[in-house]
């Protein structure tokens, strides 16, 4: 199962929870090559599942399972300023019901590099997420599914971002093989 994949599959428990989103603050292009391409297995909810980290054209990093059954998924990296050891992650989420793009389309996560692996953590809005979320500019879109931190600028989501501190439940771990 793919990286981005898995990020999909696990949007409807984020979004039971919630998660961190805003506009798309970022352009493939400003995506940088920041986890080596290779074989690694991530680990984290399930079984670790092996996957294959390979660059795409436009600067986006691919994720896809090694087995080829789930479809390649894109995800944006790019080196969080003023954060050692830390990267945004952002891909694109769901459209709106009539097909039109969401108004905060893109999800966000945060990469950590731990040696040769890397920590992906993906910040819910609850709890002491979302206090961080708000402290940094974020509002709380209330909706009968789901509670989103939606960022109204890049600067207030890097803000809370390089704000983050574990313990990271529920992260994944991306381990060269």
């Amino acid at each position: 199962m793919t990286l981005g994949r898995i990020l999909a599959g696990l949007l409807p428990a984020l979004l039971l929870a919630g998660c961190w989103m805003g506009p798309p603050f970022y352009a493939a292009s400003e995506s940088r090559p920041v986890i080596a391409p290779g074989l690694y297995e991530l680990r984290g909810r399930d079984a670790p599942e092996a996957m294959r980290v390979s660059l795409q054209g436009d600067g986006l990093t691919l994720f896809e399972d090694v087995s080829g059954k789930e479809r390649p998924a894109p995800v944006g990296i790019v080196p969080l300023p003023r954060a050692r050891d830390r990267f945004v992650m952002w891909w694109s989420g769901p459209e709106g019901a009539d097909g039109s793009a969401a108004e905060h389309n893109a999800h966000y996560a945060v990469a950590i590099a731990e040696g040769r692996s890397w920590r992906i953590v993906m910040p819910l809005c609850e709890a002491r997420q979302r206090d961080l979320a708000v402290a940094a500019g974020a509002v709380v879109a209330p909706d009968p599914k789901v509670t989103i931190c939606v960022f109204p600028t890049r600067a207030s989501l890097e803000a809370a971002l390089r704000r983050l501190r574990g313990p990271f439940e529920g992260s994944l771990r991306l381990v060269p093989k």
